[in-house]
């Protein structure tokens, strides 16, 4: 029996072996067995077909009946077989490579989509949950001739809940000053909120639309010749060059907009020098509050269009908000273009150094 199967043409091994197995082989009496190899070394010999199969995802030429057979040809045309055979293996072979290149970027585009829309909604929920910037300057609007001079908190009736509401005042400023704070940390809050809402709809679109694609794929019988493959591909904007030119199209940072100028707001030491040394163009405002922790603030340049103080006044507001001097009354914020921004030699994450700059607000 050893001697038998050490007949079979190795070129071969795998079919034959495969074909025999599929027959019955492995639970067949020893006779039988024998029987079995000596038919299928009969076929192989003297070949009554050729057949163009397709196995483990692999289309093949094959002198046995294996697998989803595509096409049987006759046994006396050995070179025919195989002009037959070539140009449909290669182009079942670039169906097959480009078709697992479209599922495996769709299906990485579905996860991060769904990943990005996650963490958007988490950072929505905790924002959700934070304290009533607005209700609390209302309230201290609304008693404002209860709150007596230079205290330091003060207890207010919340119209509400109708229940007392303890609220802390900054020493040596004014209850009115503190308000107006509060209602330009509740104006960004809605502003961050807005931008989230719209990235979470953003990434779930995403998302939804990869997984529709993915579903096309498994359920469209068009989709397994390579010509329509390839024009349902380039439909969907598939194409290997394509996505390679677009490239993933949310940025790593937190991102407004005003004025039509979009304003680019680091999230962490690492995220900041991502920011100011990849992303920032030297023409770009570069703003960071002042002798303290924070943020990178870049605000985008715009070829022939200077950039209105509205935007660099709403980009400073930011620049105070994301540092430690978030609830000061004052935060003074330097404001330079990004060309004079220099990162010194040895210095840590988000350690930088410039020149040129003036503060404001």
């Amino acid at each position: 029996m050893v001697q038998t199967k050490a007949k079979l043409p190795p070129a071969l091994a795998d079919l034959p072996a495969r074909y025999l197995r599929a027959h019955g082989y492995d639970g067949a009496p020893d006779e039988a067995k024998v029987r079995a190899v000596n038919q299928v070394l009969a076929q192989l010999e003297t070949p009554a077909h050729y057949y163009l199969i397709r196995l483990d995802g692999r289309t093949r030429l094959s002198l046995l009946p294996l697998g989803e057979i595509l096409e049987t040809l006759p046994g006396t045309d050995p070179v025919g077989a195989l002009r037959r055979f070539v140009p449909m293996a290669l182009a079942r072979r670039a169906l097959e490579t480009e078709t697992k290149q479209v599922r495996q970027a769709l299906t990485r585009r579905a996860d991060e989509a769904t990943t990005g829309a996650a963490h958007a909604r988490q950072r929505l929920h905790a924002l959700a949950h934070e304290a009533g910037y607005r209700h609390a300057a209302d309230l201290i609007m609304a008693h404002l001739h209860e709150i007596p001079a230079g205290a330091t908190e003060v207890e207010l009736l919340d119209y509400y809940t109708n229940q007392p509401r303890l609220i802390k005042l900054k020493t040596g400023e004014k209850p009115q000053r503190t308000a107006e704070n509060l209602y330009r940390k509740a104006k960004n809050q809605q502003i961050e909120e807005r931008q989230l809402s719209q990235r979470i709809e953003r990434r779930e679109t995403e998302a939804f639309g990869a997984l529709e694609r993915l579903e096309e794929l498994d359920t469209q019988p068009a989709l397994a010749e390579l010509r329509a493959f390839r024009t349902w591909r380039k439909q969907h904007g598939l194409e290997p060059a394509a996505a390679a030119g677009k490239g993933p199209t949310e940025l790593p940072f937190k991102v407004f907009e005003d004025r039509g100028f979009t304003i680019l707001v680091g999230r962490n030491a690492a995220n900041n020098d991502l920011l100011t040394q990849k992303y920032a163009h030297k023409d770009d405002y570069w703003l960071h509050a002042k002798d303290v922790s924070g943020s990178h603030v870049v605000v985008r340049h715009r070829a022939g269009q200077p950039v209105p103080a509205p935007v660099l006044e709403h980009a400073a507001q930011l620049a105070a908000w994301y540092s430690r001097r978030q609830n000061d009354s004052l935060c003074p914020v330097t404001v330079t273009p990004k060309k004079f921004v220099r990162k010194p030699k040895g210095a840590g994450r988000g350690r930088l150094s410039w020149s040129a700059s003036r503060c404001c607000w």
